[in-house]
Protein backbone atom coordinates (compact mmCIF):
# COMPACT_ATOMS: atom_id res chain seq x y z
CA UNK A 1 0.00 0.00 0.00
CA UNK A 2 1.40 3.35 -1.08
CA UNK A 3 1.94 5.86 1.74
CA UNK A 4 0.02 9.12 1.40
CA UNK A 5 2.03 12.33 0.98
CA UNK A 6 2.54 14.42 4.18
CA UNK A 7 0.30 17.23 2.85
CA UNK A 8 -2.64 14.87 2.26
CA UNK A 9 -2.24 13.30 5.69
CA UNK A 10 -2.34 16.75 7.29
CA UNK A 11 -5.48 17.73 5.35
CA UNK A 12 -7.22 14.50 6.35
CA UNK A 13 -6.32 15.09 10.02
CA UNK A 14 -7.95 18.52 9.90
CA UNK A 15 -11.03 17.21 8.09
CA UNK A 16 -11.58 14.65 10.87
CA UNK A 17 -12.65 17.59 13.07
CA UNK A 18 -15.83 17.91 11.00
CA UNK A 19 -18.95 16.07 12.23
CA UNK A 20 -19.08 12.53 10.83
CA UNK A 21 -22.18 13.05 8.61
CA UNK A 22 -20.66 16.14 6.98
CA UNK A 23 -17.25 14.46 6.64
CA UNK A 24 -18.83 11.49 4.81
CA UNK A 25 -20.83 13.76 2.52
CA UNK A 26 -18.24 16.42 1.67
CA UNK A 27 -14.87 15.23 2.99
CA UNK A 28 -13.52 13.76 -0.26
CA UNK A 29 -14.69 16.77 -2.26
CA UNK A 30 -13.03 19.23 0.14
CA UNK A 31 -9.82 17.18 0.17
CA UNK A 32 -9.68 17.14 -3.62
CA UNK A 33 -10.10 20.93 -3.82
CA UNK A 34 -7.37 21.51 -1.21
CA UNK A 35 -4.89 19.21 -2.97
CA UNK A 36 -5.66 20.65 -6.40
CA UNK A 37 -5.04 24.24 -5.33
CA UNK A 38 -1.95 23.58 -3.20
CA UNK A 39 1.49 24.29 -4.73
CA UNK A 40 3.52 21.21 -5.61
CA UNK A 41 6.29 22.14 -3.17
CA UNK A 42 4.00 22.48 -0.14
CA UNK A 43 4.37 19.78 2.55
CA UNK A 44 1.92 21.06 5.16
CA UNK A 45 -1.29 23.21 5.23
CA UNK A 46 -0.87 26.97 5.37
CA UNK A 47 -1.92 28.98 8.41
CA UNK A 48 -4.90 30.40 6.52
CA UNK A 49 -6.13 26.96 5.44
CA UNK A 50 -5.76 25.61 8.95
CA UNK A 51 -7.75 28.50 10.39
CA UNK A 52 -10.51 28.14 7.79
CA UNK A 53 -10.90 24.42 8.46
CA UNK A 54 -10.95 24.93 12.24
CA UNK A 55 -13.65 27.63 11.95
CA UNK A 56 -15.73 25.46 9.62
CA UNK A 57 -15.49 22.51 11.99
CA UNK A 58 -16.51 24.63 15.00
CA UNK A 59 -19.52 26.11 13.15
CA UNK A 60 -20.67 22.71 11.93
CA UNK A 61 -20.42 21.03 15.32
CA UNK A 62 -22.23 23.93 17.05
CA UNK A 63 -24.98 23.88 14.41
CA UNK A 64 -25.44 20.14 14.78
CA UNK A 65 -25.52 20.43 18.56
CA UNK A 66 -28.21 23.14 18.55
CA UNK A 67 -30.31 21.23 16.00
CA UNK A 68 -30.16 17.85 17.68
CA UNK A 69 -29.91 18.69 21.43
CA UNK A 70 -32.77 20.63 23.14
CA UNK A 71 -30.68 21.03 26.30
CA UNK A 72 -27.97 22.79 24.32
CA UNK A 73 -30.55 25.10 22.75
CA UNK A 74 -31.92 26.04 26.18
CA UNK A 75 -28.40 26.64 27.52
CA UNK A 76 -27.49 28.90 24.61
CA UNK A 77 -30.68 30.91 25.06
CA UNK A 78 -30.07 31.34 28.80
CA UNK A 79 -26.49 32.39 28.19
CA UNK A 80 -27.60 35.04 25.71
CA UNK A 81 -30.18 36.42 28.14
CA UNK A 82 -27.63 36.56 30.98
CA UNK A 83 -25.05 38.37 28.85
CA UNK A 84 -27.62 40.98 27.78
CA UNK A 85 -28.81 41.43 31.39
CA UNK A 86 -25.22 41.87 32.60
CA UNK A 87 -24.59 44.50 29.90
CA UNK A 88 -27.72 46.44 30.92
CA UNK A 89 -26.81 46.33 34.62
CA UNK A 90 -23.22 47.41 33.92
CA UNK A 91 -24.35 50.35 31.78
CA UNK A 92 -26.91 51.39 34.40
CA UNK A 93 -24.27 51.26 37.12
CA UNK A 94 -21.89 53.46 35.11
CA UNK A 95 -24.72 55.85 34.31
CA UNK A 96 -25.65 56.24 37.97
CA UNK A 97 -22.04 57.07 38.80
CA UNK A 98 -22.03 59.83 36.21
CA UNK A 99 -19.47 58.16 33.97
CA UNK A 100 -21.80 58.15 30.98
CA UNK A 101 -23.16 61.63 31.61
CA UNK A 102 -22.99 64.01 28.69
CA UNK A 103 -20.27 66.61 28.45
CA UNK A 104 -20.57 70.39 28.50
CA UNK A 105 -20.36 70.57 24.72
CA UNK A 106 -23.58 68.59 24.23
CA UNK A 107 -25.60 69.45 27.33
CA UNK A 108 -27.01 72.85 28.21
CA UNK A 109 -25.61 74.38 31.40
CA UNK A 110 -27.25 73.41 34.66
CA UNK A 111 -27.39 74.82 38.16
CA UNK A 112 -27.82 72.42 41.05
CA UNK A 113 -31.04 72.82 42.99
CA UNK A 114 -29.20 72.33 46.26
CA UNK A 115 -25.66 73.15 47.20
CA UNK A 116 -23.74 69.95 47.97
CA UNK A 117 -21.82 69.65 51.20
CA UNK A 118 -18.86 67.35 51.44
CA UNK A 119 -21.20 64.46 52.21
CA UNK A 120 -21.60 62.17 50.42
CA UNK A 121 -17.93 61.75 49.76
CA UNK A 122 -17.26 62.61 46.09
CA UNK A 123 -16.66 59.75 43.71
CA UNK A 124 -13.07 58.76 43.11
CA UNK A 125 -11.56 60.28 40.02
CA UNK A 126 -11.42 56.99 38.16
CA UNK A 127 -15.22 56.95 38.17
CA UNK A 128 -15.66 60.59 37.12
CA UNK A 129 -13.91 61.11 33.83
CA UNK A 130 -16.79 62.80 31.99
CA UNK A 131 -17.97 66.39 31.99
CA UNK A 132 -16.51 69.75 32.90
CA UNK A 133 -16.94 71.34 36.31
CA UNK A 134 -19.91 73.68 36.64
CA UNK A 135 -19.31 74.68 40.24
CA UNK A 136 -16.35 74.62 42.60
CA UNK A 137 -16.09 75.21 46.31
CA UNK A 138 -13.59 74.68 49.09
CA UNK A 139 -14.56 72.48 51.99
CA UNK A 140 -12.95 70.52 54.81
CA UNK A 141 -12.95 67.16 56.52
CA UNK A 142 -12.85 66.09 60.13
CA UNK A 143 -9.06 65.82 60.03
CA UNK A 144 -8.88 69.53 59.13
CA UNK A 145 -7.80 68.74 55.61
CA UNK A 146 -9.19 71.05 52.95
CA UNK A 147 -9.92 70.26 49.33
CA UNK A 148 -11.33 71.85 46.22
CA UNK A 149 -14.54 70.07 45.21
CA UNK A 150 -15.63 70.23 41.57
CA UNK A 151 -19.25 69.48 40.69
CA UNK A 152 -19.83 68.18 37.18
CA UNK A 153 -21.98 70.06 34.71
CA UNK A 154 -24.13 66.93 34.49
CA UNK A 155 -25.31 67.74 38.02
CA UNK A 156 -24.03 64.47 39.46
CA UNK A 157 -20.31 63.78 39.14
CA UNK A 158 -17.91 65.25 41.68
CA UNK A 159 -14.15 65.34 41.86
CA UNK A 160 -11.91 66.79 44.49
CA UNK A 161 -8.25 67.66 44.94
CA UNK A 162 -6.55 68.23 48.28
CA UNK A 163 -5.21 71.72 48.88
CA UNK A 164 -1.64 72.07 50.13
CA UNK A 165 -1.27 73.40 53.65
CA UNK A 166 -3.76 75.71 55.30
CA UNK A 167 -6.06 77.46 52.90
CA UNK A 168 -5.81 81.22 53.13
CA UNK A 169 -9.04 83.20 52.98
CA UNK A 170 -7.50 85.29 50.20
CA UNK A 171 -7.15 82.31 47.85
CA UNK A 172 -8.87 83.38 44.61
CA UNK A 173 -11.26 81.35 42.54
CA UNK A 174 -9.43 78.79 40.43
CA UNK A 175 -12.26 77.73 38.10
CA UNK A 176 -12.25 79.25 34.61
CA UNK A 177 -15.35 81.25 33.60
CA UNK A 178 -16.47 78.55 31.16
CA UNK A 179 -16.12 75.88 33.84
CA UNK A 180 -13.68 73.75 31.86
CA UNK A 181 -10.33 74.38 33.55
CA UNK A 182 -8.72 75.11 36.89
CA UNK A 183 -5.44 76.91 37.51
CA UNK A 184 -3.13 77.20 40.49
CA UNK A 185 0.22 78.67 41.47
CA UNK A 186 0.84 76.44 44.51
CA UNK A 187 4.00 74.88 43.12
CA UNK A 188 5.68 78.18 42.24
CA UNK A 189 4.54 78.00 38.63
CA UNK A 190 1.24 78.54 36.88
CA UNK A 191 -0.47 75.23 36.06
CA UNK A 192 -3.69 74.92 34.06
CA UNK A 193 -5.62 71.63 34.02
CA UNK A 194 -8.38 70.84 31.56
CA UNK A 195 -11.20 69.05 33.37
CA UNK A 196 -12.45 67.44 30.16
CA UNK A 197 -9.19 65.74 29.21
CA UNK A 198 -7.24 65.70 32.47
CA UNK A 199 -4.22 67.25 30.75
CA UNK A 200 -2.12 69.86 32.53
CA UNK A 201 -0.18 72.65 30.80
CA UNK A 202 2.15 75.44 31.83
CA UNK A 203 2.37 78.67 29.78
CA UNK A 204 5.79 78.81 28.11
CA UNK A 205 8.36 81.26 29.40
CA UNK A 206 6.49 82.24 32.57
CA UNK A 207 8.56 82.46 35.73
CA UNK A 208 6.92 83.14 39.11
CA UNK A 209 8.71 84.45 42.18
CA UNK A 210 6.86 82.34 44.75
CA UNK A 211 4.63 85.20 45.90
CA UNK A 212 2.48 85.42 42.78
CA UNK A 213 -1.17 84.43 43.07
CA UNK A 214 -3.83 83.90 40.44
CA UNK A 215 -6.14 86.93 40.56
CA UNK A 216 -8.55 86.54 37.64
CA UNK A 217 -9.44 84.78 34.39
CA UNK A 218 -10.51 86.66 31.27
CA UNK A 219 -14.11 86.07 30.22
CA UNK A 220 -12.99 84.00 27.22
CA UNK A 221 -10.58 81.96 29.42
CA UNK A 222 -7.56 82.81 27.24
CA UNK A 223 -5.74 85.13 29.70
CA UNK A 224 -5.11 85.22 33.43
CA UNK A 225 -3.84 87.86 35.84
CA UNK A 226 -1.13 86.87 38.28
CA UNK A 227 0.07 89.36 40.85
CA UNK A 228 1.91 89.99 44.08
CA UNK A 229 2.58 93.03 46.23
CA UNK A 230 5.34 94.10 43.83
CA UNK A 231 4.05 93.47 40.33
CA UNK A 232 1.07 92.47 38.17
CA UNK A 233 1.20 90.49 34.93
CA UNK A 234 -1.41 89.49 32.36
CA UNK A 235 -0.48 86.15 30.75
CA UNK A 236 -1.78 84.68 27.48
CA UNK A 237 -2.17 80.96 28.23
CA UNK A 238 -1.52 79.68 24.69
CA UNK A 239 1.62 81.66 23.91
CA UNK A 240 2.91 82.66 27.34
CA UNK A 241 3.04 86.32 26.21
CA UNK A 242 3.09 88.63 29.22
CA UNK A 243 2.07 92.23 29.75
CA UNK A 244 3.63 93.82 32.81
CA UNK A 245 1.47 96.41 34.59
CA UNK A 246 2.94 98.90 37.07
CA UNK A 247 2.81 98.04 40.77
CA UNK A 248 1.21 95.16 42.61
CA UNK A 249 -2.51 94.27 42.75
CA UNK A 250 -4.53 92.41 45.37
CA UNK A 251 -7.64 91.69 43.27
CA UNK A 252 -8.68 91.83 39.62
CA UNK A 253 -11.61 91.25 37.27
CA UNK A 254 -12.02 91.12 33.49
CA UNK A 255 -15.10 92.57 31.80
CA UNK A 256 -16.68 90.63 28.93
CA UNK A 257 -15.31 93.19 26.43
CA UNK A 258 -11.75 92.62 27.69
CA UNK A 259 -11.35 95.61 30.02
CA UNK A 260 -9.41 94.82 33.16
CA UNK A 261 -9.95 96.34 36.60
CA UNK A 262 -7.28 96.04 39.30
CA UNK A 263 -7.46 96.87 43.00
CA UNK A 264 -4.06 98.43 43.54
CA UNK A 265 -2.74 100.75 46.24
CA UNK A 266 -6.20 101.82 47.34
CA UNK A 267 -7.49 102.55 43.85
CA UNK A 268 -9.64 100.68 41.34
CA UNK A 269 -7.93 101.12 37.96
CA UNK A 270 -9.51 100.03 34.68
CA UNK A 271 -7.44 99.31 31.56
CA UNK A 272 -8.58 98.97 27.95
CA UNK A 273 -8.58 95.56 26.23
CA UNK A 274 -5.04 95.97 24.88
CA UNK A 275 -3.87 97.01 28.40
CA UNK A 276 -2.08 100.04 26.94
CA UNK A 277 -4.42 102.73 28.17
CA UNK A 278 -5.68 103.45 31.69
CA UNK A 279 -9.30 104.49 31.06
CA UNK A 280 -10.53 104.96 34.64
CA UNK A 281 -9.01 105.35 38.11
CA UNK A 282 -11.00 105.93 41.29
CA UNK A 283 -10.40 105.39 45.00
CA UNK A 284 -11.49 101.96 46.23
CA UNK A 285 -14.54 102.37 48.49
CA UNK A 286 -13.28 102.07 52.05
CA UNK A 287 -13.57 98.53 53.39
CA UNK A 288 -14.30 96.92 50.02
CA UNK A 289 -12.45 95.15 47.21
CA UNK A 290 -13.29 93.28 43.98
CA UNK A 291 -15.63 90.30 44.47
CA UNK A 292 -15.37 86.92 42.67
CA UNK A 293 -18.47 87.84 40.63
CA UNK A 294 -16.50 90.64 38.96
CA UNK A 295 -18.10 92.55 36.10
CA UNK A 296 -21.72 92.21 35.07
CA UNK A 297 -22.47 90.84 31.60
CA UNK A 298 -23.45 94.29 30.26
CA UNK A 299 -20.08 95.76 31.31
CA UNK A 300 -21.60 98.49 33.46
CA UNK A 301 -21.27 97.23 37.02
CA UNK A 302 -18.48 95.73 39.12
CA UNK A 303 -19.36 93.62 42.17
CA UNK A 304 -17.41 94.28 45.36
CA UNK A 305 -16.97 92.31 48.58
CA UNK A 306 -15.89 93.17 52.14
CA UNK A 307 -12.15 93.62 52.42
CA UNK A 308 -12.11 91.95 55.84
CA UNK A 309 -13.39 88.38 56.19
CA UNK A 310 -13.21 85.22 54.11
CA UNK A 311 -14.91 84.52 50.82
CA UNK A 312 -17.60 82.27 52.29
CA UNK A 313 -19.52 85.20 53.78
CA UNK A 314 -19.41 83.96 57.37
CA UNK A 315 -20.18 86.33 60.21
CA UNK A 316 -23.00 88.52 61.57
CA UNK A 317 -24.63 91.08 59.34
CA UNK A 318 -23.86 94.67 60.26
CA UNK A 319 -27.24 96.10 59.28
CA UNK A 320 -25.98 97.94 56.21
CA UNK A 321 -27.83 97.53 52.93
CA UNK A 322 -24.68 97.02 50.88
CA UNK A 323 -22.98 99.42 48.49
CA UNK A 324 -24.03 101.17 45.31
CA UNK A 325 -22.14 103.90 43.43
CA UNK A 326 -22.63 105.42 39.99
CA UNK A 327 -20.45 104.71 36.98
CA UNK A 328 -17.84 107.20 35.90
CA UNK A 329 -16.30 107.58 32.42
CA UNK A 330 -15.10 104.21 31.13
CA UNK A 331 -15.22 102.79 34.64
CA UNK A 332 -18.05 100.73 36.14
CA UNK A 333 -20.64 101.37 38.80
CA UNK A 334 -19.91 99.57 42.08
CA UNK A 335 -22.38 97.19 43.70
CA UNK A 336 -22.17 94.96 46.78
CA UNK A 337 -24.72 93.00 48.86
CA UNK A 338 -24.94 93.54 52.64
CA UNK A 339 -21.85 92.50 54.58
CA UNK A 340 -20.53 89.91 55.18
CA UNK A 341 -22.13 88.28 52.10
CA UNK A 342 -19.82 87.78 49.13
CA UNK A 343 -20.99 88.09 45.52
CA UNK A 344 -19.81 84.98 43.65
CA UNK A 345 -21.62 85.22 40.30
CA UNK A 346 -24.07 87.31 38.31
CA UNK A 347 -27.41 85.78 37.39
CA UNK A 348 -29.66 87.75 35.03
CA UNK A 349 -29.01 91.07 36.76
CA UNK A 350 -29.10 89.61 40.27
CA UNK A 351 -26.13 88.48 42.32
CA UNK A 352 -25.56 84.98 43.65
CA UNK A 353 -24.00 85.55 47.07
CA UNK A 354 -22.29 83.25 49.53
CA UNK A 355 -23.72 83.85 53.00
CA UNK A 356 -22.06 81.39 55.34
CA UNK A 357 -23.60 77.98 54.77
CA UNK A 358 -26.14 79.23 52.21
CA UNK A 359 -26.10 80.39 48.63
CA UNK A 360 -28.56 83.25 48.13
CA UNK A 361 -29.87 85.27 45.20
CA UNK A 362 -29.79 89.00 45.94
CA UNK A 363 -31.92 91.44 43.94
CA UNK A 364 -30.21 94.88 43.77
CA UNK A 365 -33.47 96.64 42.89
CA UNK A 366 -35.42 95.39 45.93
CA UNK A 367 -32.40 94.74 48.22
CA UNK A 368 -33.97 91.39 49.11
CA UNK A 369 -32.38 87.94 49.20
CA UNK A 370 -33.81 84.48 48.59
CA UNK A 371 -32.05 81.28 49.63
CA UNK A 372 -31.10 79.20 46.60
CA UNK A 373 -29.27 76.35 48.33
CA UNK A 374 -28.01 75.58 51.83
CA UNK A 375 -25.53 73.04 53.12
CA UNK A 376 -26.20 70.83 56.13
CA UNK A 377 -23.45 70.58 58.69
CA UNK A 378 -20.68 71.35 56.24
CA UNK A 379 -18.19 74.07 57.10
CA UNK A 380 -18.05 75.89 53.81
CA UNK A 381 -14.92 77.92 53.30
CA UNK A 382 -13.57 80.42 50.81
CA UNK A 383 -13.74 80.11 47.05
CA UNK A 384 -17.31 79.29 46.12
CA UNK A 385 -17.64 79.81 42.39
CA UNK A 386 -20.39 79.29 39.85
CA UNK A 387 -19.20 79.23 36.24
CA UNK A 388 -20.37 82.38 34.47
CA UNK A 389 -21.40 80.29 31.48
CA UNK A 390 -24.31 79.07 33.62
CA UNK A 391 -25.69 82.50 34.34
CA UNK A 392 -27.80 83.35 31.25
CA UNK A 393 -29.34 79.96 30.46
CA UNK A 394 -29.17 77.83 33.56
CA UNK A 395 -31.47 74.87 34.18
CA UNK A 396 -32.01 73.15 37.49
CA UNK A 397 -31.37 69.46 38.08
CA UNK A 398 -31.25 67.53 41.31
CA UNK A 399 -27.86 66.40 42.54
CA UNK A 400 -27.54 62.72 41.68
CA UNK A 401 -29.81 62.99 38.62
CA UNK A 402 -27.54 63.20 35.56
CA UNK A 403 -28.63 65.71 32.92
CA UNK A 404 -28.67 63.83 29.65
CA UNK A 405 -28.64 66.79 27.28
CA UNK A 406 -30.01 66.52 23.74
CA UNK A 407 -27.86 63.60 22.53
CA UNK A 408 -27.85 61.26 25.52
CA UNK A 409 -24.90 59.53 27.20
CA UNK A 410 -21.53 59.48 25.50
CA UNK A 411 -20.23 56.22 24.17
CA UNK A 412 -18.52 53.95 26.64
CA UNK A 413 -15.61 53.60 24.24
CA UNK A 414 -14.47 57.11 25.21
CA UNK A 415 -13.79 55.96 28.77
CA UNK A 416 -10.52 54.27 27.90
CA UNK A 417 -9.06 57.60 26.79
CA UNK A 418 -10.17 59.59 29.81
CA UNK A 419 -10.03 57.28 32.80
CA UNK A 420 -6.67 58.58 34.05
CA UNK A 421 -6.73 61.90 35.91
CA UNK A 422 -4.02 63.96 37.59
CA UNK A 423 -6.26 64.42 40.61
CA UNK A 424 -5.73 62.59 43.86
CA UNK A 425 -8.81 61.88 46.00
CA UNK A 426 -8.84 63.68 49.33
Amino acid sequence: MTARPPLERSYRALLRLLPAPERRARGDEMLGVLLATAPATRTRPSVGETGDLLRAAARSRLRCLLVSDPVARAGALCSTVLVLLAAVLFTTNLDQRGVLASRTGVAAPVLLDRFPSWEPVPATVERSPAGAAAMAYVDGTDDRGEFLALVGSDGATLRRMRLPGDLRSSTPSLLSPDGTRVADTWTGRLRVKDLRTGRGTTPPGLQLDGQDALLAWSADATRVVVGSQLHTRVVALETGRQVQLPGGATAAAFAHDGRLTLDRAGRLETYAYDLRALVDSRPTPEGWTIAPAGWSADGRTLALRPLVGDLSGNGPRDGQLGLRTAAGGEGPAFLAPPRPSVAVAWQQGDLLVSAGAALERWDPSTLKSAVVTASKGSRLRADLRVATALVPHERTVALGTPDRGPVGPVATGSLSASSSWPWSPA
